[in-house]
């Protein structure tokens, strides 16, 4: 009896060596990327460029002794597919609404400046975007955005 026992206890185990991994191994779908889950995330400045007449001009750089502008304060924080938090160069703070256009090139703010930024490049490690502005001596410049998850 001792031995139908062990034998029964030794098939049980082998059965369970080999059907456990089986069983435990099934993989889920993993859900689509979408260009809404790669933005929402809180990014930083890396880098900051000013194009005006044809002639770009760096502005900002991450860690220069020297920069033009500081944009070291500035935050963009997509906080959900729909809401976003923008701590401005000068720290203030802008929360509202955002969206994407049809074809997820620009993305619309319904408050605070850009009210629209031009998405350039969007992966899970960087967000690449521009936007135009206009001083008070009614000079543009295109401003180039280079971001990085904070």
């Amino acid at each position: 009896m001792k031995t139908n026992a062990s034998f029964f206890l030794l098939l049980f185990f082998a059965a369970a060596l080999t059907l456990g991994p089986v069983a435990c191994g099934r993989k889920s779908t993993p859900t689509p990327e979408t260009n809404t889950t790669r933005i929402t995330r809180a990014w930083k400045v890396q880098q900051v460029d000013a194009t005006a007449n044809g002639i770009t001009t760096p502005l900002y750089r991450e860690g220069a002794a020297a920069n033009a502008e500081n944009y070291s304060a500035f935050r963009l924080n997509f906080t959900s597919a729909t809401n976003f938090r923008r701590t401005e160069k000068d720290a203030s703070l802008t929360e509202g609404t955002w969206s994407f256009n049809s074809n997820e090139t620009q993305v619309t703010f319904d408050r605070g400046n850009p009210t629209r930024i031009d998405i350039q490049s969007l992966s899970n490690n960087s967000l690449v975007f521009t936007y135009s502005e206009t001083n008070a001596k009614n000079q543009s410049r295109e401003l180039r955005f280079q971001m990085v998850p904070l």
